[in-house]
């Protein structure tokens, strides 16, 4: 339906990529719009392995998909794993999303480690708002830095957005929605055509139609609102820029 509506506002054509998850208590799931001519090559989503489960250092992530696309580089290809999330909301969820962070950082830290295109996206329901994330922290999980060494590190984009501007969500000093990836993404190989990190915003301006809802308004009295004071949503999209240097 949204990429019907899309191409009815004359809206590039997009692809979708989504596998069914299995939150089955809210219905919710995540997904992604691709541009159509964008050559993806798998789309997935993974479940904990036997001994994962028994170590009791993972939880489920019920909502979670990963595309991988071939993005045009010079005379060849870059190929980028993006992997979208939807941790457990609320202060008091704290402990299992850690362990939500730290599985789906247990699938990628290879591929990190090993120099790949890796990125990281979503509502992570975190309530950590310092930079770096605090040792033990659910993003300090997602980011790899509760694991021995750096080479699997994932950096945080929302380190180089101003203070002021990191705010993603309509409650005061809610920072959830990140962008996270790999090293390789962010530092210019010498003398190579790549993919590097150019900017990352917050776009309120494509959610907040007159000012910001009031928690109130917007989750109990939305249709009570007049159609143009409605704010689109309750998050703010945040939006990063690559570009081939």
């Amino acid at each position: 339906y949204l990429t019907q509506a899309l191409g009815r506002l004359g809206a590039t054509p997009f692809r979708i990529g989504f596998v069914e998850g299995s939150d089955y208590h809210t219905e919710q799931d995540v997904g992604f719009l691709v541009r159509r001519g964008t050559d993806i090559t798998r789309i997935a989503r993974y479940e904990q392995s036997r001994a994962m489960f028994e170590s009791d250092q993972f939880h489920n992530v019920a909502k979670h998909c990963e595309i991988v696309v071939d993005v045009p580089v010079g005379d060849g290809v870059e190929t980028v794993t993006i992997l979208t999330v939807h941790f457990r909301a609320r202060e008091e969820a704290v402990e299992p999303r850690t362990r939500q962070a730290r599985l789906i950082h247990a699938w990628l830290r290879d591929r990190i480690a090993a120099g790949e295109n890796i990125i990281v996206l979503g509502d992570t329901n975190s309530e950590a708002t310092d930079l770096p994330a605090p040792e033990g922290s659910d993003l300090a999980a997602l980011s790899g830095r509760d694991t021995p060494g750096d080479a699997d590190d994932l950096v945080d984009l929302h380190r180089f957005l101003e203070p002021p501007d990191r705010r993603t969500h309509l409650l005061e000093g809610k920072q959830y929605d990140r962008i996270l990836v790999s090293p390789s993404l962010i530092e210019d190989a010498a003398g190579l055509e790549d993919l590097v990190f150019e900017s990352i915003a917050v776009r309120r301006d494509l959610a907040v139609r007159q000012g910001i809802d009031s928690p109130e308004t917007h989750w109990d009295k939305y249709w009570e609102t007049a159609p143009a004071d409605r704010d689109t949503s309750d998050h703010w999209p945040v939006v990063a820029r690559f570009s081939v240097k």
